[in-house]
């Protein structure tokens, strides 16, 4: 089941073997039987040279817990997979302190050091890890949508 941010602006990405320059239509729309009733599309995405087409989507209005129904469509095709709303990520305001405390300044003359230092030019940057929770059902629908694309495109 596909889980998607109840916010606005939300991104809905698809990986597929459909050639690039494609126009695919994404919509995504209430569940059959539930409410509130909403339907949103963002046609004519293009598939980009890497197989990725991305819909852009505003949620703001939808509940956690509200399911939906989300479809990649093209004249020949249609798929669909089902998914749910989730609260969005609440954001972490913690490094934001300010310190208004005064702090002591030192007038007195230091001395200053005017030996050559060696510097290392290597590259110090760690690995960062960018994945989003609840990105994994995002992948799952891609790996589906993938396989049922390519599956349509070997009939013709």
């Amino acid at each position: 089941m596909l889980k998607l941010e109840a916010i606005e602006d939300a991104e809905v990405s698809v990986e597929t073997n459909v050639a690039p320059g494609t126009e695919l239509d994404i919509r995504v729309r209430n569940a059959p039987g539930t409410s509130p009733s909403f339907i949103s599309n963002d046609r004519d995405v293009v598939v980009d040279v890497d197989g990725i087409v991305t819909g852009v989507f505003d949620f703001s209005s939808q509940s956690p817990d509200d399911e939906f129904e989300a479809s990649v469509r093209q004249a020949s095709f249609e798929l669909e997979e089902d998914g749910v709303f989730i609260e969005s990520e609440p954001v972490d305001d913690e490094d934001d302190v300010v310190d208004d405390e005064d702090d002591a300044v030192d007038d007195e003359d230091d001395v200053v050091d005017d030996e050559d230092d060696v510097v290392d030019d290597e590259d110090d940057s760690e690995d960062v890890d960018d994945e989003t929770p609840g990105f994994g059902a995002l992948v799952a629908l891609v790996a589906l949508l993938g396989a049922a694309l390519l599956a349509a495109r070997r009939q013709n």
